[in-house]
């Protein structure tokens, strides 16, 4: 975000106090400075009405999975086993355009909830990335590996992601394991071994 004053806003603070009117400065894509009511002046910064709207700090969704975004009403009705077999012949047919299509509607819906983080366990991490840093939304993104299944993506696909997003401070790729039925014993253990390693989160 652009350096700025957000005045006229209903502060809700992240340290537990009560939600309250006043404004917010905002320096270096930073929240520099805070207070109650209305500052005398903006210190040559540009205003922007918030209009008695809420600022308050981004949501966090934890647990998404942007390829599902295509899926929806697929199997609408159906019993679990049902329903599972029919997502994942829909899941095995996705591309990787497909996906980026996918990835960029879950994110534009996140950011437009207020949620400004995402965790995304997905099938095509490649287009997840790309997404992520085309949309503007900081993301982890976890490939869903499963050696059972032969549409996901490898460790070792997930080993060259992880050292290619490296130096990227909003854009993570951790190591993703779809589940203990889909994943063998000796591929969790690797999964495991690949996070530890590289320092990043399982």
């Amino acid at each position: 975000m652009p350096a700025c004053r957000i005045d006229n806003a209903l502060k809700v603070p992240g340290d537990g106090t009560a939600p309250h009117a006043g404004w917010v400065d905002v320096r270096d894509g930073l929240i520099a400075a805070t207070g109650s009511g209305r500052p005398a002046a903006a210190d040559g910064l540009p205003v922007i009405d918030a209009g008695g709207g809420i600022v308050m700090p981004g949501l966090v969704n934890t647990h998404a999975h942007s390829h599902s975004s295509l899926t929806r009403g697929s199997a609408e009705g159906l019993a679990l086993e049902d329903w599972l077999r029919t997502i994942e012949r829909e899941q095995s047919l996705l591309t990787a355009d497909d996906a980026r299509i996918g990835a960029l509607a879950t994110y534009a819906e996140a950011l437009l909830s207020g949620t400004t983080s995402i965790v995304d366990m997905c099938l095509h991490p490649r287009a997840a990335v790309a997404a992520a840093r085309e949309i503007g939304i900081r993301a982890v993104i976890a490939p869903y590996v499963a050696d059972g299944k032969a549409f996901t993506p490898t460790l070792a696909d997930t080993a060259t992601l992880i050292d290619e997003t490296a130096a990227d401070p909003r854009v993570q790729v951790w190591v993703g394991l779809h589940d203990l039925e889909s994943c063998s014993d000796a591929q969790i253990a690797a999964g495991a071994a690949l996070a530890a390693e590289r320092g990043t989160g399982l």
